[in-house]
């Protein structure tokens, strides 16, 4: 009976460690808060990929977000995201590799940091009730006309697809 208790505490003892270690890295990661761009993001962010290769968006969708946003010039999109945040660190590569292949010009864009509280110095995450990142809200002129939280339903370019269509 002995050694199986120190073999259960020892399990312990390890697990214990290991999730020690994962809060570590997880706090190693600066918690980048305000409006920036994507070049400064990536410079200050400390995550490790933002190529994302294995990402490839479907070329006949990307074609047609590309004629659909050149039609209108009132698309605008505002991301939400920590850099703190796995999910964040997923996606949002993703979304900027989307939004480079479809062409979409960076004044179109603006991106913001949040705290772990989801609060960052200019307002915009409390005026657009952020609660999870990342969260991409998409505009038509002023007008919120839909958001894509934590992760896409689909993948990006066709859940961006389908709201984009509908509002035409």
């Amino acid at each position: 009976m002995g050694k199986v208790k120190v073999c259960v505490i020892m399990m312990c003892v390890v697990i214990f460690w290991g999730c020690c270690d994962c809060d570590k890295t997880k706090q190693s990661k600066p918690v980048v808060v305000g409006k920036m761009s994507w070049s400064d993001w990536q410079k200050v962010a400390n995550w490790n990929d933002y190529k994302v290769d294995a990402y490839s968006p479907d070329a006949d969708k990307v074609e047609y977000l590309r004629q659909i946003i050149a039609g209108r010039g009132d698309i605008k999109f505002k991301i939400f995201a920590g850099t703190w945040c796995y999910d964040s660190e997923v996606g949002v590569p993703k979304i900027y590799k989307l939004f480079s292949l479809i062409g979409i010009d960076e004044s179109n864009i603006e991106l913001y940091g949040v705290n772990r509280q989801k609060v960052e110095p200019t307002g915009e995450a409390e005026k657009y009730g952020i609660e999870r990142v990342p969260t991409l809200v998409i505009l038509l002129g002023d007008l919120e006309v839909s958001r894509i939280v934590e992760y896409p339903k689909q993948d990006w370019e066709t859940d961006l697809l389908e709201i984009l269509s509908v509002k035409k």
